[in-house]
């Protein structure tokens, strides 16, 4: 049984909003594991010349 054209677009508003938030949430992580890779390349560069003494 379909539903009521009302209902298909409360459920198509629905899903349009969740889509967005979860695209949000994934643009959040990426930019997060972007900073991280800069970090840990920073890092590591640091250690390599010396500027961080590893113990």
């Amino acid at each position: 049984m379909i539903p009521p054209p009302v209902e298909q677009k409360a459920i198509a508003d629905y899903l349009d909003t969740k889509t967005a938030q979860i695209d949000q949430i994934i643009q959040t992580i990426n930019t997060q594991i972007e900073k991280l890779k800069e970090l840990r390349k920073t890092l590591i560069n640091d250690v390599v010349t010396g500027k961080i003494k590893v113990v």
